[in-house]
């Protein structure tokens, strides 16, 4: 079972390869059409069960399928009284509702945290939804830990740290967690990696600011996506033939540097391969993608993973098919034992 929205060009090619080989397989697009969960059972005599409903029919996950791919999406619970609660008990009382809210979403992810552990048992799974969202700082450190190289990473709210470091050699500066982005009728934001000024630094007097994550500048020979799953790993290097005009985050200048652009695939050396492994099971992935930054020496620079990672682009740039490989990779571990 493949998990997912709509609207997601990697399910989308995975799903046409599992067609082509004629697997037995079904995908979920649960911002339509979700898996619900309606409930379980805890007993002293026999293992525990859970409940859950697809176009209002009760599914068996466990006995139906051999792996299920969370690739984006969930399972949901039915809002049978959160979204009611401040219009029906107590009306005139805001603070009183809010607390409420908060109350029952505390309580459903204490449940769905409790559910996603028992399907990691039942059936073999793929990023389970609870790992989604990673913490950069901690996967940083992990990283490290394991024998990755990675920047040098500050987070401060005094403009005199960010200005001392300015004077040691260039920085960046991105999110703490995920970038910023919001649509509305008259405005588009944004949030990629930006390099930082000391004009930037000292627009105002106000000696401190919101915590901000910077960064040592690394000068990159190219920058390498890398896809795993299940041990196998499928790289690219993306470089500029213009070195010294070229953006300095490669998914904000995607269509403006598209011309000046190389999209190679490359096989990551052993050591790096083997560490960027390590740390995915460390961090119990299955399933994601990881940035490197390749510098002048050739040595390799972690800087991210995200475990719900668009492939398409080094897919199609870098001719890998690396759809057709995950759909292998799916069949193959379908077949296996949990």
């Amino acid at each position: 079972m493949i998990i997912t929205e709509t609207g997601d060009t990697t399910a989308d090619k995975v799903c046409q390869w599992l067609d082509y080989y004629q697997a037995d397989f079904e995908r979920i697009n649960s911002d339509r059409e979700p898996l619900y969960f309606e409930g379980l059972e805890i007993s002293q005599n026999k293992d525990s069960h859970i409940i859950l409903s697809y176009q209002d029919k009760k599914r068996n996950l466990f006995e139906e399928f051999s792996l299920i791919w969370f690739r984006r999406g969930a399972i949901y619970t039915r809002d049978l009284g959160n979204s009611s609660i401040k219009n029906k008990v107590f009306p005139e009382d805001e603070l009183l509702n809010n607390t409420l809210q908060n109350y029952l979403h505390a309580e459903t992810g204490t449940l769905m945290d409790f559910m996603y552990e028992q399907i990691e048992k039942k059936v073999r799974t793929i990023n389970i939804p609870t790992r989604y969202e990673l913490n950069k700082l901690a996967v940083l450190e992990e990283a490290k830990n394991i024998g990755l190289l990675i920047p040098e990473t500050i987070v401060t709210i005094d403009k005199t740290v960010i200005s001392k470091m300015l004077g040691e050699g260039k920085q960046v500066t991105k999110a703490i967690k995920d970038s910023f982005f919001c649509l509305t009728k008259n405005v588009f934001l944004t949030q990629g990696t930006e390099e930082v000024t000391i004009d930037d630094i000292i627009k105002d007097d106000n000696p401190l600011f919101f915590p901000s994550l910077f960064q040592k500048k690394i000068e990159r020979k190219c920058e390498v996506r890398v896809f795993f799953m299940l041990g196998r790993t499928f790289a690219a290097a993306i470089s500029f033939y213009d070195e010294i005009n070229q953006p300095i985050d490669i998914r904000s200048g995607t269509n403006e540097y598209a011309e000046d652009r190389m999209v190679t695939s490359i096989k990551l050396p052993d050591e790096v391969e083997d560490k960027l492994l390590k740390l995915a099971k460390k961090l119990k992935l299955e399933s994601g993608s990881a940035d490197f930054m390749v510098t002048s020496d050739y040595e390799y620079v972690f800087l991210e993973i995200n475990p719900v990672g668009q492939l398409d682009f080094i897919s199609v740039l870098s001719n890998q098919f690396i759809e057709r490989e995950v759909a292998k990779i799916l069949i193959n571990n379908a077949k296996e034992k949990i």
